[in-house]
Order: C-alpha cells, then sequence, then structure tokens
C-alpha cells in the first residue's frame, strides 16, 4: 500500500484534481449539460492520466532541484522509494492510456493535449533553469485542460475558446507568482530564476495587479460573448472585487509573504467557485 501511494504521489495529484476540475467545467459549459458519456469520461480520465504522466516525467526532469528544496527533497524518486527507470516506465504508461482515451474525444483535443504535454516537459522545463519567463510559459500547459474540455463538446476553435485559454493564463500568473513570492527563500536555495528573485517582489506585485486586471476584462469579454448569465456575471462580479480588496491593497515589505498566502488562498476559491458557477445552464 506504501509503495502505491509513492507512486500515487509521483503524479502530483494535486495538480491533477485542479486541471480536471477544469476539464469538466468546460465540457459542461460548452455542452450546457447535453452530455456525451463517452466523450466527457473519454476526455475527464484521459486528461487526468496525461497530467499525471506528466507529472511523474517532470519528476525525473527536476529530481536535482527537489533535492536542494526543503519542500521535496523527500519526494520518492529523491529518497530513492521508486527508481529512474520504474517512474519512466509508469510515466509512460499513464501517457499511452491518456492520449488513448482523447484519441475517443476529437483530434482536436488530441493535439491540444500533446500541445500542453510538450509545453510543460520541454519548453517549461527549459526555461525553468535559465528564465523568470519561465512561469508565462508554463501557463499554456495549465490553460489546455479547459479548452480541452470545451472543445470536446465543440470540436472548432472560436473567440469563446481562446477567451478560456487566457482566462487561465491570467489566473495562473496571479496563483504562481503569489507563490513564489512566499517560497522565494526556496526557489533561491534551489537557483530557480524566477521573477521576484531576477527583478524584485514589487516587481512581481505589479505583475500580479496588471494579470489581475487582464483577468478581469477577460471575464467581462466572457460575459458579453460566452453566453453567461447574469446571476454568473453577478456572483463573479462580487467575488472580484472582495479578491481586488486583497490584491491592491497597501503594504509594508514585512507582510508580503502574508499578503502573497492571501492571494494564493483567494486564487483557489475563485477557480473553484468561477468552475461551478460557468456549468450552470444557460
Amino acid at each position: 500500500m506504501l509503495r502505491l501511494k509513492q507512486f500515487y504521489t509521483l503524479t502530483k495529484p494535486g495538480i491533477i484534481y485542479g486541471n480536471t476540475l477544469t476539464v469538466l467545467a468546460g465540457y459542461l459549459y460548452a455542452s450546457d449539460w447535453k452530455i456525451d458519456f463517452l466523450k466527457l469520461i473519454a476526455v475527464t480520465i484521459g486528461s487526468a492520466l496525461v497530467i499525471g504522466s506528466a507529472g511523474v516525467i517532470n519528476n525525473i526532469l527536476d529530481r536535482t532541484i527537489d533535492q536542494r528544496m526543503d519542500r521535496t527533497k523527500q519526494r520518492p524518486l529523491i529518497s530513492g522509494a521508486i527508481t529512474f527507470k520504474e517512474a519512466l516506465w509508469f510515466g509512460t504508461l499513464l501517457a499511452i492510456l491518456g492520449f488513448g482515451l482523447l484519441l475517443l474525444t476529437n483530434y482536436l483535443v488530441l493535439v491540444l493535449g500533446i500541445v500542453g504535454y510538450l509545453d510543460y516537459l520541454v519548453l517549461y522545463s527549459y526555461f525553468k533553469r535559465r528564465s523568470r519567463f519561465s512561469t508565462l510559459v508554463g501557463t499554456i500547459s495549465g490553460a489546455v485542460p479547459l479548452v480541452a474540455g470545451y472543445e470536446t463538446y465543440l470540436d472548432k476553435l472560436n473567440l469563446i475558446a481562446l477567451i478560456l485559454f487566457l482566462f487561465m493564463v491570467f489566473w495562473q500568473m496571479v496563483h504562481f507568482y503569489a507563490i513564489a513570492i512566499n517560497r522565494i527563500k526556496e526557489y533561491k536555495k534551489a537557483q530557480i530564476p524566477l521573477n521576484p528573485i531576477v527583478k524584485s517582489i514589487n516587481n512581481t506585485i505589479l505583475q500580479i495587479r496588471l494579470f489581475y486586471l487582464g483577468l478581469v476584462i477577460d471575464l467581462i469579454l466572457l460575459g458579453l460573448y460566452g453566453g453567461i448569465s447574469l446571476v454568473v456575471d453577478l456572483i463573479g462580479g462580487l467575488i472580484l472585487l472582495y479578491w481586488s480588496s486583497f490584491i491592491f491593497q497597501s503594504m509594508d515589505p514585512k507582510s508580503y509573504k502574508s499578503w502573497a498566502q492571501r492571494i494564493f488562498k483567494m486564487s483557489l476559491i475563485f477557480l473553484l467557485v468561477f468552475s461551478f458557477l460557468i456549468v450552470l445552464p444557460k
């Protein structure tokens, strides 16, 4: 049982749950509850397996970084509980099963899955060690699941798909920059050139606020073009108004970490509520 738990940990289950939620939300939003259960199951489970595979392979690629961070140095690959070869086979098996299930949806969703997979494992892994823009590069893979769920039903790119994609890009930049500020000491120790390290915390806070404004504009566009109900618009607007009270508050340098923690927690709540609101029948 402990061994199974260690393999499960390698998949980064927290990331799987969050992204699978957006897959489900994207499909139900597009279909307005006119559900093709085979395709819904295929895209949900297929995406979870592909994301899990990416998590496993990322553990392999990042093992030298994980050794230097207190938060990650007990991971199964670092502790030796799981070998490199075992992790590689496990990650490959998950990818084969996941992409096989995505084939049951449509070719556009399969292509989106491949793009997200390669972005996370190739582009993001490359830039993570070399550039402060790695966070932005990594948002591509994080934005794919919501769009993939939407496109499973629709099977054609349109303005709404772009708006949903940008929503996840803006949301992730706010979310992950908050993490970067909160854990800046760990990332310095691991020599990862994130924005608050290369530039400054103040510069990162400014960017969080700009990406937040981008998120607000994006949601207004979703309301205008996406057939969202007035109830969704009102509740979403109230949440954004409440969130802005944290994002735009003034602070002294000693409170940066607690500020970032609040933004991080609020971002999780916002994504959860957003995913629930957009699936309400139109």
